[in-house]
């Protein structure tokens, strides 16, 4: 396997599309495997690669900018789908800070994305302010509950929250595209981004 780099050890800061495109290839790879009925356990920032132009030119069938996870030691395969597996015991190298020994196991994969997401920004980002959404988002996806008894729906789905993650890059490449014409653009990017608040419940717009 070619030698790719953790976040860790990636050139920052990063901008804003940037992030998040990393959130969306991420997600991706997340609905993949839970698609295929597998659950990681064990998503956090080490195991996450992404590709950089040199791994590319030395390895070709590494695209540049590609984003990997690795270590699957952890992860299982399960005998139902999201939104139907109930709690299974929580692996040692993923025993749960939340004071539980049993999760969804796809609900505690995307509250691991959504800690891995909090600790991406925390080394990758440093602008003065975080954009309101993408704070929203990774609180969305931590959540506030603690290990449903039976299977869990407080917490989305990978496909939804890669949906949602592939909305907001969208309408900040459309606001790229159209800064500078007026009010007119700005009113289209407040209307989607109210569209995209709203269908989640979640009030506040730009």
């Amino acid at each position: 396997m070619p030698c790719l780099n953790n976040i860790m050890e990636l050139p920052r800061p990063w901008h804003l599309d940037l992030l998040l495109e990393f959130f969306v290839q991420v997600l991706e790879a997340v609905e993949y495997m839970h698609a295929m009925r597998i659950a990681h356990m064990d998503l956090y920032v080490f195991n996450v690669l992404v590709s950089l132009p040199r791994n590319s030119e030395q390895f070709p069938e590494v695209p540049s900018g590609a984003v990997y996870i690795i270590d699957f030691e952890s992860a299982l395969h399960l005998p139902q789908g999201p939104g139907m597996q109930h709690p299974v015991e929580l692996p040692p190298s993923a025993l749960s800070s939340l004071g539980r020994t049993h999760f969804d196991p796809y609900a505690w994969d995307m509250y691991c994305v959504g800690k891995l997401f909090d600790d991406t920004i925390k080394i990758v980002w440093r602008e003065k302010s975080l954009p309101w959404y993408v704070r929203w988002f990774t609180d969305w996806l931590i959540g506030t509950e603690r290990g449903c008894p039976g299977v869990c729906h407080c917490r989305p789905s990978a496909r939804l929250a890669r949906r949602v993650a592939v909305a907001a890059r969208f309408v900040l490449s459309k606001w790229r595209g159209i800064q500078g014409v007026g009010s007119r653009g700005l009113g289209w990017v407040r209307a989607c981004s109210a569209w995209i608040a709203g269908g989640l419940g979640y009030g506040r717009q730009v």
